[in-house]
């Protein structure tokens, strides 16, 4: 994300090439197959449609890289489709312990010398729904605190975290995300949250609760909030605001 696209290479050529591959061979990730349509026209290349196969779904859509201007810019407008979580997990411990399908849509436009450069200023939205699986413990395993427990999610052993569904729905402007809608449910509560992303700095601040379906003896559940950076979390909680 953080290499220089090349300017020089996009308006080098004009061309149109179809590419299509049954079998991806990458270890370490979920990709099954992949086809393509590119064009490269006087600087702009569009990828229309640019299909993957990805953990036993697909995603699906457009991806426009332009460098006719000084600066160059992308655009994407994709689709996920039925991809499986545990499929995707594959190869790793978590692949036995997580499941559910997700479906959703991306769509952004940025611009910027690098990738990294166009997220950190781009607008879109983005929106997200996993349908019945499970959260692996080992998500949460090195937390100090276990903070399914505090949502008021019941654990049982080693044993995954069975879910109905989770859903997100997020904005994007100028390179922050915006949470309009985060749930995650389960059967025995409704977790509920909101906050910000910054997608240059990878830095965050979200709030979430729960609140359990049933009463719960001797259980009370605090709001969490969960700051500092994407590789570097940090939760705290707010005991002042707890439900009983």
């Amino acid at each position: 994300p953080a290499t220089p696209v090349s300017l020089e290479k996009l308006r080098t050529a004009d061309m149109a090439s179809r590419f299509t591959g049954k079998r991806v061979e990458a270890p370490g990730t979920p990709l099954d197959d992949l086809s393509m349509h590119l064009v490269l026209e006087d600087g702009r290349a569009v990828f229309d449609p640019l299909a993957l196969g990805m953990a036993g779904g697909r995603i699906e859509g457009t991806v426009e890289l332009n460098g006719r201007e000084n600066v160059p810019a992308l655009a994407a407008d994709l689709a996920i489709r039925r991809v499986d979580l545990a499929a995707f997990f594959r190869g790793t411990d978590f692949a036995r312990q997580m499941g559910g399908t997700i479906n959703g849509s991306v769509r952004l436009k940025g611009h910027g010398p690098t990738v990294a450069d166009m997220l950190g200023v781009a607008d879109g939205k983005a929106g997200m729904a996993v349908d019945g699986g499970r959260i692996s413990l080992l998500a949460v395993k090195g937390l100090k605190t276990n903070i399914l427990e505090t949502l008021g999610i019941a654990l049982s052993g080693d044993r995954s975290v069975p879910f109905n569904c989770i859903v997100a729905d997020l904005e994007i402007q100028r390179g922050v995300v915006r949470s309009k809608a985060l749930v995650l449910d389960t059967p025995e509560a409704v977790v509920t949250g909101g906050g910000v992303l910054n997608l240059k700095t990878e830095a965050m601040d979200f709030r979430i609760r729960g609140e359990a379906k049933e009463a719960q003896i001797f259980a009370t559940h605090v709001p969490v909030s969960v700051q500092g950076t994407l590789l570097n979390p940090e939760l705290s909680f707010d005991s002042t605001d707890s439900i009983a």
